[in-house]
């Protein structure tokens, strides 16, 4: 794996609290920039395809072909040149280095909908579609210091047979060949149950406390073992979320809010290929393939927003944020290095959001639009991170709000 495309309970953030008998239909569509870097342990920005770096040892790739003396061409010619006897050390040098650039290219929609059982509960689904699209170019770059005649006939070797090599390579380790990996489909589902308080301190000042519990449930594609350049959409197991908000409203036109989670997230089994005990490989054979005990690391978020009206009804936002995700742990029947598979699954990440739409709910209440309805258009930015995507993106919603027999009011 080498992302995640991941909503979060961001889908949810800025949900308000309908009146009791309103249903609010929420359409939501991200737009994820190209992403081709990330934030590795250091906090340091690099290249998606980092992880795919090798220093290549031409021994490494051809050991099963010089063992099995299968007659190809270039074998033939190393044990003429050079006789069968001393090959192996002779290609026990550094002969260069193998990159891969990466491109992933993730888009989501969403629809929500929240009703309001009464002003002070609602309950709230929401089923995601995610498409993703991931291109690797793998390069093969020859060491200057080679020694020759034989290092250099090895790399030009290499270099105008890397791609069939780098198959063969994979394909005799159980790995698909990296080509475009492309998925369209759904993402996790969630639901919600909300419960709010308003209370007024003074004729100018509220308060609002929202208190949410979100179920995520892995509806979404998780990423196999035996595929490099797949991406996990979205947790790939079950998560309880427990929010709470406290908002200040100043004259119904400004406020600030502050909101605290803490999510759950449950154990469950994986399909996984672990390293050799004492070993740091990362490609691994499929006979190391086993169902792992799977603990992923519980999370904790912190988001501050302020908002408010401009003319009554454009709405400009502005949001800080911090979420954080504990290490996830690994366990099996075999023996192993379980701790590698646990490497870079401990992230942070320090953002913020920007945001204009127009919402004229304001101007409804008091009669002078006779549509109630919200549009929206986000940024999402990372400022500081560690082992986190470079996730930059923009979103666009749409509220609706649609009255039903249980809303105790006339609607115009």
């Amino acid at each position: 794996m080498i992302l995640s495309a991941f909503l979060g309970e961001t889908l949810f953030a800025q949900q308000e609290q309908p009146p009791q008998g309103i249903i609010v239909l929420r359409g939501g569509y991200r737009y994820m920039m190209d992403q081709t870097k990330k934030y590795d342990d250091s906090g340091k920005l690099v290249g998606l395809g980092d992880e795919f770096y090798t220093k290549l040892n031409i021994y490494d790739f051809l050991s099963d072909s010089l063992d099995k003396d299968d007659g190809s061409s270039l074998i033939s010619l190393l044990k003429k040149i050079a006789g069968s006897s001393i090959i192996k050390p002779l290609l026990n040098q550094d002969l260069g280095e193998i990159t891969g650039d990466v491109n992933a290219k993730v888009r989501a929609k969403y629809i929500a909908l929240a009703f309001g059982i009464t002003d002070r509960l609602t309950i709230a689904l929401a089923p995601t579609w995610i498409s993703a699209k991931v291109d690797v170019n793998m390069n093969y770059t020859e060491n200057e210091g080679i020694k020759k005649p034989l290092g250099g006939l090895v790399a030009n070797y290499i270099k105008e047979n890397f791609d069939s090599i780098l198959d063969s390579y994979l394909t005799g380790m159980d790995y698909e060949t990296l080509d475009t990996w492309r998925y369209s489909g759904r993402g996790d589902t969630r639901l919600m149950l909300m419960y709010g308080r308003d209370k007024p301190w003074t004729r100018r000042l509220r308060s609002i406390q929202l208190f949410d519990l979100q179920l995520s449930l892995p509806t979404g594609y998780i990423e196999k073992p035996e595929i490099l350049n797949d991406v996990t959409l979205e947790r790939g197991y079950y998560h309880l979320s427990l929010r709470f908000l406290q908002k200040v409203v100043i004259r119904r036109v400004f406020w600030v809010d502050g909101s605290v989670r803490f999510g759950y997230s449950f154990p469950r089994t994986k399909e996984v290929r672990v390293p050799l005990p004492g070993s740091d490989q990362t490609l691994v054979g499929k006979d190391r393939q086993v169902k792992a005990d799977w603990k992923p690391g519980h999370e904790f978020e912190f988001i501050f927003n302020t908002s408010g009206y401009l003319l009554g009804f454009i709405k400009p936002r502005f949001t800080l944020g911090y979420k954080q995700h504990l290490e996830d742990k690994y366990s099996g029947s075999l023996e192993g290095n379980w701790k590698k598979l646990s490497e870079g699954t401990a992230s942070t990440q320090f953002y913020t959001e920007a945001s204009l739409g127009i919402d004229t709910s304001y101007l409804y209440e008091r009669k002078r639009f006779k549509i109630p309805f919200m549009i929206d258009m986000s940024y999402h930015h990372p400022l500081k991170a560690k082992n986190s995507n470079d996730e930059r993106f923009l979103e666009f919603t749409l509220n609706l709000f649609l009255p039903t027999p249980l809303y105790p009011y006339k609607i115009f």
